[in-house]
Formats: C-alpha cells, sequence, structure tokens
C-alpha cells in the first residue's frame, strides 16, 4: 500500500521555524550586531523565515531637540557600540536643529516600504542604520526619509501617503505593542516561534 497520502499530509503538516529581530532603526547597539544578525540569516536562511518587529525609542515623548546633556550621553553610548562591536559610527546626532530622537517616524518609514514591496524590509532597515549612524541622516524628517525610500526603489509620493497613513501608524504601534509585551522594549533581541 502506498503511503503517498500519508506523506502529503505529514508534509502539509510541517511548519517552517520563524526568527523575529526585535530592532529599532535608531537603536545604536541594534546597529552594531547588524553583522552578526546578517550572518545569522545567511547560515540559517534555507532553514528558517525571519522577520522583524520595531522596538521604538522614546516614543511617547514630546518631539523636542535633545539637550547638550543628551547628546553627549548619547555619543558616550556610541562610542561604546563602536568599541565592543567593530561597526563603524560617527559618534554624534545629526546636526539638522530639527531633529528630535525619537523613532517613530523612522519605524513607520519601514512598515511603509514593507507594505508597498510586500517582503519584510531588512534592507531598508539597514539603509536607514547607515543613513543615522554613518551619515548623520535626520530620520526624524519626512523628506528625508521619502529620499532614501526613492534611493530604495520606492516611489516618493507613495511612500509618503503610506507614512501618513492611518494603516501605518497603527500597524507601527502595533510593532512597538508586541515587541514591549516580549522583552519589555529591550533591544536587538531575536525571537524564535514555530512558524508564520
Amino acid at each position: 500500500m502506498s503511503n503517498t497520502a500519508s506523506d502529503s499530509t505529514e508534509s502539509a503538516n510541517v511548519v517552517t521555524p520563524r526568527l523575529v529581530l526585535l530592532t529599532d532603526p535608531m537603536c545604536s547597539w541594534c546597529w552594531g550586531l547588524w553583522p552578526e544578525w546578517l550572518e545569522l540569516q545567511d547560515k540559517l536562511q534555507d532553514r528558517v523565515t525571519f522577520d522583524l518587529l520595531l522596538c521604538g525609542i522614546q516614543v511617547g515623548r514630546p518631539f523636542v531637540s535633545p539637550s547638550d546633556d543628551e547628546r553627549f550621553r548619547i555619543g558616550e553610548i556610541w562610542a561604546e557600540v563602536a568599541k565592543v562591536t567593530g561597526q563603524r559610527l560617527r559618534h554624534r546626532l545629526p546636526e539638522d536643529p530639527a531633529f528630535f530622537y525619537h523613532s517613530e517616524i523612522a519605524c513607520r518609514a519601514i512598515v511603509a516600504v514593507g507594505n508597498i514591496t510586500g517582503q519584510v524590509p531588512f534592507a531598508f532597515l539597514e539603509q536607514l542604520h547607515q543613513a543615522f549612524y554613518i551619515e548623520g541622516i535626520n530620520l526624524t524628517s519626512p523628506d528625508a526619509l521619502a529620499l532614501q525610500a526613492e534611493m530604495h526603489g520606492v516611489d516618493r509620493t507613495q511612500f509618503l501617503d503610506q507614512l501618513r497613513s492611518d494603516e501605518v501608524k497603527a500597524k507601527t504601534r502595533w510593532h512597538m505593542a508586541e515587541a514591549h509585551e516580549h522583552t519589555g522594549g529591550l533591544m536587538p533581541a531575536v525571537l524564535g516561534a514555530r512558524g508564520n
């Protein structure tokens, strides 16, 4: 008697494991440990699927420019990240006077690109990391984010429409709520799941 039917049933019940990265485009340790995440993806790409949750930094605080003391403290953290991980960082926040240390808009940008492309936006996350930590780009500026999206091959108008949409705002809040439920906002972190 053939086992084809039972074999097919077993194959249909196989669930691909999933790894979820808890991260943020304005988290220096997330950028510092990014090469390790890429190595993990490379090693396990044939065995697991990958996803991300955006955690949010300073979300809930007013949109205000960081004080000199905050800039100094953050610069010290970035120097420590560079020392420990070897990743390249500028060691200072963007000089743009319109900059505020608050990652909600940058996280919305990642969600928007994911919506538009239909893919988990790891490449765009890496691009924003580089823009912020190496080039000193203000990731709280919708225009700067739109330019990054264009460089990523996404239509500017479509991106800005998504960035401002209630859908993307709600989805971003969901990301942050899920991340905080799992780790209390600690990042970077990797969660394992049984499947999609």
